[in-house]
Protein backbone atom coordinates (compact mmCIF):
# COMPACT_ATOMS: atom_id res chain seq x y z
CA UNK A 1 0.00 0.00 0.00
CA UNK A 2 2.65 2.53 0.76
CA UNK A 3 4.68 1.99 -2.63
CA UNK A 4 0.98 2.78 -4.81
CA UNK A 5 0.98 5.61 -2.70
CA UNK A 6 4.41 6.87 -3.08
CA UNK A 7 4.22 5.91 -6.98
CA UNK A 8 0.87 8.12 -6.54
CA UNK A 9 2.93 11.08 -4.73
CA UNK A 10 5.52 10.67 -7.06
CA UNK A 11 3.10 10.74 -10.02
CA UNK A 12 1.12 13.78 -8.66
CA UNK A 13 4.50 15.91 -8.56
CA UNK A 14 5.86 15.03 -11.79
CA UNK A 15 2.65 15.86 -13.34
CA UNK A 16 2.69 18.98 -11.58
CA UNK A 17 5.83 20.24 -12.68
CA UNK A 18 4.95 19.84 -16.47
CA UNK A 19 2.07 21.57 -15.70
CA UNK A 20 3.86 24.76 -14.37
CA UNK A 21 6.94 24.14 -16.68
CA UNK A 22 4.25 24.71 -19.45
CA UNK A 23 2.67 27.59 -18.19
CA UNK A 24 5.49 29.06 -17.87
CA UNK A 25 6.87 28.22 -21.13
CA UNK A 26 3.42 29.83 -22.75
CA UNK A 27 4.13 32.79 -20.72
CA UNK A 28 7.26 33.17 -22.22
CA UNK A 29 6.46 32.47 -25.62
CA UNK A 30 3.45 34.90 -25.48
CA UNK A 31 5.13 37.86 -24.06
CA UNK A 32 9.25 38.01 -24.13
CA UNK A 33 10.87 39.11 -20.89
CA UNK A 34 11.59 43.49 -21.14
CA UNK A 35 14.86 44.05 -22.15
CA UNK A 36 17.59 44.54 -19.11
CA UNK A 37 19.47 47.96 -18.76
CA UNK A 38 22.56 46.00 -19.04
CA UNK A 39 21.21 44.93 -22.65
CA UNK A 40 19.97 48.31 -23.34
CA UNK A 41 23.29 50.51 -21.93
CA UNK A 42 26.37 48.09 -22.59
CA UNK A 43 29.05 49.38 -25.27
CA UNK A 44 31.50 46.73 -26.51
CA UNK A 45 35.40 47.77 -26.23
CA UNK A 46 36.90 48.88 -29.04
CA UNK A 47 39.76 47.19 -30.54
CA UNK A 48 43.03 48.24 -28.70
CA UNK A 49 46.35 46.68 -30.01
CA UNK A 50 49.10 46.10 -27.26
CA UNK A 51 52.83 45.80 -27.93
CA UNK A 52 52.39 42.38 -26.17
CA UNK A 53 49.85 41.07 -28.49
CA UNK A 54 50.55 37.90 -30.85
CA UNK A 55 49.44 34.53 -31.18
CA UNK A 56 51.92 33.98 -28.44
CA UNK A 57 52.74 37.37 -27.01
CA UNK A 58 55.99 38.16 -26.62
CA UNK A 59 57.84 40.18 -23.53
CA UNK A 60 59.58 43.50 -23.88
CA UNK A 61 63.06 42.46 -22.85
CA UNK A 62 64.11 46.22 -21.96
CA UNK A 63 61.57 46.30 -19.34
CA UNK A 64 61.55 42.96 -17.83
CA UNK A 65 65.62 44.39 -17.30
CA UNK A 66 64.52 46.78 -15.44
CA UNK A 67 62.20 45.11 -13.38
CA UNK A 68 64.41 42.61 -12.50
CA UNK A 69 66.74 45.70 -11.14
CA UNK A 70 64.13 46.76 -8.71
CA UNK A 71 63.80 43.56 -7.22
CA UNK A 72 67.60 42.27 -6.98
Amino acid sequence: MVRIGAFLVGLFFSGWLLVTFLMGAAAYVSEPPAPTAEQEFHEHPKQVAFSFNGPLGHYDKAQLQRGFQVFS
